[in-house]
């Protein structure tokens, strides 16, 4: 049961997409990214690009490896509160999945938290 209330844990898109039901991975409850996080969407008509809005909790800036379909991108995402977009080569109008790979977020000693979790992801715009 929690595995399945785990899957439903979606975060919070804007735009002209829908996330699939049961197609979330790598994302917790709390906004915080894992490691590796993967969705399909389905969008409501012709997307061009997708924007992510968080915040990166590292004392330095990380790299952000991205897929959609076969399109890959990369970008380095500074400390603290962030923005960053990212335009396909051609629009899409079919499902598709985007993959986020981000190296993992420096653990607290004074925190418990036993979850890799590399980033918190507030918003995902499908633009």
């Amino acid at each position: 049961q929690i595995t399945e209330l785990e899957k439903a844990i979606q975060p919070s898109v804007v735009g002209f997409a829908l996330i699939q039901k049961n197609s979330v991975s790598g994302y917790f409850h709390d906004g915080w990214i894992g490691p590796y996080f993967r969705a399909t969407f389905q969008p409501l008509h012709s997307v061009n690009s997708i924007r992510l809005i968080g915040f990166n909790s590292a004392n330095d800036p990380i790299k952000l490896e991205m897929r959609v379909n076969q399109e890959l991108f990369s970008k380095a995402v500074e400390t603290g509160g962030f923005s960053c977009e990212f335009k396909f080569k051609n629009p899409i109008d079919d499902p598709f999945t985007f993959c986020v790979e981000s190296p993992l977020s420096p653990k607290d000693p004074e925190n418990k938290d036993l979850r890799e979790l590399s980033l918190i992801l507030n918003q995902i715009q499908v633009l």
